[in-house]
């Protein structure tokens, strides 16, 4: 079946590019199967597996038809009409965990997800916005509608700014060059040591037996 699933997908039509998978990949419209005429088999057998063919197909079209469907409409519910003009302002959501220039939070779930207002500078095509973000922020300033809450009237201030967040917060302290001696406690900063007590070792082996 899971072949057949297959070339149903790669043979049905698109409507987002238009054409079919079968025609992107090789250039050409993908071939028919004709459906079974009842009776034109000489075996039972023969007969018996195009009649199974033919509901598998039937089967798999119906099936994936009506996924498609209902993964659009749950799509489309959880989309919002919304539009920005040059000007207005408006909330972004981020995520703080993923976001170098902002504040890390021990609680990411507790955390604010929508940031800003910030000043829409630039509408790029139908749903994509510029947005004028802080210049030490760091963050790409383009984003997609998705991503962006309008905020009512004119803020007087920033509600949500972005913390920068510390050099020593974004990089891992330097860690001092460690060492263990025999006994297995760290000595620091003693290679000499260590080295004279490797070289040792058999010696000191022998003495203890």
């Amino acid at each position: 079946m899971l072949p057949w699933a297959e070339f149903w997908y790669n043979t049905a039509f698109h409507s987002f590019a238009g054409v079919t998978p079968f025609q992107v990949l090789y250039g050409r419209e993908p071939p028919t199967i004709s459906r079974y005429v009842l009776g034109s088999a000489a075996d039972d057998l023969v007969e018996k597996y195009m009649l199974e063919r033919d509901g598998v197909l039937v089967l798999l079209r119906n099936n994936l038809s009506e996924t498609q469907i209902s993964m659009k409409l749950y799509a489309d519910a959880r989309r919002t009409d919304l539009q920005l003009e040059v000007g207005d302002w408006a909330f972004v959501k981020l995520k703080p965990y993923r976001q170098l220039s902002l504040r890390l939070q021990h609680h990411h779930k507790l955390g604010r997800k929508y940031f800003g207002p910030y000043r829409v500078l630039k509408r790029i095509g139908y749903v994509v916005y510029k947005l004028d973000m802080p210049v030490d922020a760091r963050i790409h300033p383009v984003f997609h509608i998705s991503m962006l809450k309008k905020s009512v009237g004119t803020p007087a201030e920033q509600v949500t700014p972005l913390l920068q967040v510390p050099v020593e917060d974004q990089h891992p302290p330097k860690l001092k060059d460690k060492v263990l001696d025999w006994e297995g406690s760290i000595v620091m900063d003693q290679p000499d040591q260590v080295s004279r007590e490797i070289e040792n070792g058999p010696e000191t082996i022998r003495k203890s037996q």
